[in-house]
């Protein structure tokens, strides 16, 4: 199947699998019950969890799948047996920032289980958008969605964005991840209206987007390691806002609302 293998046929096409019922749960929880093609394992039809989940799913088109085609197509089985066709999500239309959000931006991420893991942070930590620039991996393969673990349902997601238009935006207060940052992040002012900016594994932000950062910060590491994976890394700021915001009197990490 191309929307397993190939990013250019998603595009095309404008569809995505999800495979697995916490994937298509997480799905319905924002998007509702109608999907393109539901695909079931057949030896699975009969759980009580999966017929439940199935009950809830209007889709156009129902496979009751034979388990060795079902397996060949994807190794979830089980109460898992379960595949649904569905739309990309739309991309956020363009917008100023909304006052004291937060957004994750990255430069040349490649590789999507990391991505996959920042959103899911990002989502976590209450993250309105994430902003995939040139490079990146294709937010929408099946190991990027699985290391999401529905975290991209849980927030908007651009890919292919320009961040050096983005960041020349007056309102948009860019902070970057840099092993020499001027700041360490436990320093740094993390609260407010905020973009986190972090590089690719190797090359790091773009020397164009690099100009434009308003502050960068690094990691104390006093065991001697040189550097954290990017999604380490990610982790580790996204939640240091969440600390900051929790140390104001009175304040709460509210649930976003849409």
């Amino acid at each position: 199947m191309g929307l397993f293998t190939s990013a250019s046929t998603r595009r095309e096409e404008g569809a995505v699998v999800l495979e697995g019922a916490h994937l298509l749960r997480a799905w319905l929880q924002r998007y509702g019950p109608e999907v393109e093609l539901l695909f079931v394992d057949q030896d699975a039809v009969g759980l009580p969890a999966l017929a439940t989940l199935v009950s809830q799913v209007a889709a156009k088109r129902l496979l009751i799948c034979d388990p060795q085609l079902f397996r060949k197509v994807s190794p979830v089985a089980g109460e898992n047996g379960i595949l649904a066709v569905v739309p990309v999500p739309a991309a956020p239309a363009p917008a100023p920032p909304a006052d004291g959000s937060f957004e994750l931006w990255l430069d040349g991420v490649q590789d999507p289980g990391n991505v996959g893991t920042l959103i899911r942070s990002a989502a976590g930590a209450g993250a309105s958008t994430v902003r995939l620039g040139q490079g990146c991996a294709d937010a929408w393969s099946p190991k990027c969605l699985r290391a999401g673990m529905g975290g991209h349902f849980l927030l908007d997601i651009e890919e292919r964005c320009n961040l050096v238009s983005r960041a020349g935006d007056a309102a948009t207060r860019v902070v970057a991840a840099d092993a020499a940052g001027e700041t360490s992040v436990f320093d740094a002012d993390l609260k407010g209206t905020l973009a986190l900016l972090l590089g690719g594994e190797g090359a790091g932000i773009s020397p164009a987007l690099a100009r434009l950062v308003r502050q960068t910060l690094h990691i104390p590491m006093p065991g001697g390691i040189e550097s954290l994976n990017v999604a380490a890394a990610g982790a580790i700021i996204c939640f240091e806002r969440v600390r900051q915001a929790l140390r104001i009197p009175g304040q709460t990490v509210a649930p976003l609302v849409r």
